[in-house]
Formats: structure tokens, C-alpha cells, sequence
């Protein structure tokens, strides 16, 4: 069956104009051509009222990491449980705006202070420069927590794709370094290893919008020239222990080729006593966060993560 006729037809509706707009060429594409395109495609919704946005730059290492605040605008100083956020892109794409959606969502449906970071790009900084920033930026919020009216104990690190990656391997620094504790980690169809011979990369190496030759692309962006590794900081799968690690949810998308991996990653937890839940989004692609707003299937997983982030850091 061609991978186009697995997606659900409402989904496919969405999705469609920006399947075809989409050059079969991106993985050849410079990491500024990549962004140019995406950005060209991109929309970025307006601040709603009841949520107030401000942009602030957090100093870590002689440098400063661009951030991004979204609070409810009854929001006083009573220490609410802290979500900080990880934008996708391969690696190489995405800013403050590109996952505004998300951002603004998860501060409306929780009432929690949303810290949005702006991690260094690859090529112009492979890794490790992001999964540092990102860390830098966990210790910034611990220092700072009141300025966002949080509680630091009750953290959750979210993200969504490369993002979420970041959010696996910023709980794995944690714990390695006996940093900030993280209370939950909201992982939404991440990627999690450089294993292209998955059953998912299998099924639909051919797209549509992230193919296996897209993917090793953003890898090859990434880690310098070339597309595997084994660090467990840039694919966490591979990490030798996963013990102490915080409760986690996983979500991933029917159709894509990341799913067998974020699904592994899952059970591996598990294997060490992490408590996990999997949800995955049937008749759908990668990067359905973007439609949580408007597709029935979308906001179905995306509230299942949510709620169980929720339970976890209410208790």
C-alpha cells in the first residue's frame, strides 16, 4: 500500500499542500536553504490573550542562550510545576517561533509556566553544543525559578522530534551530573538512535516529509559528517544504563520513520524500572503537533501526554 493512502484522509488534507511543496532534494540542501524553506512554509500564530510571552537571555558559559517565558496572565509567584521546552528541526532548523503552537498550548491546558529554549543549530554548532545549551538552561531555570513563579522540584522537559531528544538526553546529564531534578519527560515522536534499519524506517523510509534520506541529512548536519554514533548523549537508546531516570510518555506517529525507535526507547526504560506510557497516533505523521488545535487524532495524543505529565507532577 502506498504510504500516502495509510495516512489518515483528514490528516492528508492538512498535510497535503505542504507534501507537495516539499522539494524530493531537501536532504541535498544546505542547512540555510533548509531553513529558508521551512521558514517560507511556516506560520507563526499570535500570542492569544490570557498568556503573556517574554524573551530573555539566560548567561551560561560565556554565553547567552536565548529563552522565552510564557505564563498565564493571572500567574502569581505560586510556584507552579516548570515545563521547559525543546524546539524540533533536525538539529539544524527551528527558533522561539517555529513551535509557538506547542508552547502556547501546553501554558493554557496546565496553567504552568512554559521556558522555551533556543539551542545552538547544527552544522555551524554540531553536537554536543545543543544537548550543553540545553542543560545550561535547566540549571538557569533552577537558579531562577521564582522569576517564573515555578517550583523547580516538579520540572518537566518536553519536546518534540530532535527536540525531544534533547529533552531524553537533558534527563540523562541530570542525572550523570547530579544536576536539577527532573520530575517528567514528555517526549513527542523523538529521535532517539541512528539505527536505519528499523521496521519503521522500513515501512516508510520514502516519506513523506521526513524520509530516511532527510534524517541522515540532519544526522550528518549534527554530528559533524557523519550520520551514526554512539554516544548516549546524542542517541540515548544507546546509553548503557537508563536507571534513575524521571517518569517519562512517549508519543509517535503511526507513519514515520522514528516510531520503532521512540518506541524502543520506551521499553527500554522500562527494563530499568522507568515508569512509561506510549501513545501513538494511528494514520499519522511526523510533526502532528502543529495540528493538535485541529485534528481530532493529534489532540487525542498530545492530551494523553499531557495528562499523564499532569498526574505525575500534581501529586
Amino acid at each position: 500500500m502506498l504510504i500516502l493512502n495509510r495516512i489518515d484522509p483528514q490528516y492528508l488534507k492538512l498535510v497535503e499542500k505542504a507534501i507537495i511543496e516539499t522539494p524530493a532534494d531537501m536532504h541535498t540542501l544546505s542547512a540555510e536553504q533548509l531553513r529558508n524553506l521551512r521558514n517560507g512554509l511556516r506560520q507563526v500564530p499570535p500570542i492569544p490573550n490570557g498568556i503573556i510571552a517574554k524573551d530573555i537571555k539566560a548567561s551560561a558559559n560565556k554565553r547567552e542562550i536565548p529563552l522565552r517565558i510564557y505564563r498565564k496572565s493571572d500567574h502569581v509567584n505560586d510556584q507552579r510545576p516548570l515545563i521547559i521546552y525543546f524546539h524540533g528541526g533536525g538539529f539544524v532548523i527551528g527558533n522561539l517561533d517555529s513551535h509557538q503552537i506547542t508552547c502556547v498550548r501546553l501554558c493554557e491546558d496546565t496553567g504552568w509556566p512554559v521556558l522555551s529554549v533556543d539551542y545552538r543549530l547544527a552544522p555551524e554548532h554540531p553536537f554536543p553544543a545543543a544537548p550543553e545549551d540545553c542543560f545550561s538552561a535547566l540549571c538557569w531555570a533552577a537558579e531562577n525559578a521564582d522569576l517564573m513563579g515555578a517550583d523547580i522540584s516538579r520540572t518537566a522537559v518536553v519536546g518534540e522530534s530532535a527536540g525531544a531528544n534533547l529533552a531524553a538526553v537533558t534527563a540523562l546529564l541530570a542525572r550523570d551530573r547530579k544536576g536539577p531534578t527532573i520530575g517528567f519527560q514528555l517526549l513527542f515522536y523523538p529521535v532517539i538512535d541512528t539505527d536505519f534499519t528499523t521496521p519503521s524506517y522500513q515501512d516508510f523510509a520514502a516519506g513523506p516529509l521526513l524520509p530516511e534520506r532527510l534524517m541522515r541529512a540532519y544526522w550528518r548536519h549534527y554530528l559533524g559528517g557523519v550520520d551514526t554514533t554512539n554516544d548516549a548523549y546524542a542517541v540515548p537508546l544507546r546509553a548503557d544504563s537508563l536507571a534513575d531516570l524521571p517518569t517519562a510518555s512517549i508519543v509517535t506517529a503511526e507513519i514515520d520513520v522514528l516510531r520503532s525507535e521512540a518506541e524502543a526507547y520506551g521499553v527500554r526504560l522500562k527494563t530499568f524500572d522507568v515508569d512509561v506510557s506510549i501513545h501513538r497516533a494511528t494514520g499519522l505523521i511526523h510533526g502532528f503537533m502543529k495540528h493538535i488545535n485541529v485534528h481530532s487524532e493529534a489532540n487525542r495524543v498530545y492530551s494523553a501526554g499531557r495528562d499523564d505529565m499532569v498526574r505525575a507532577l500534581s501529586l
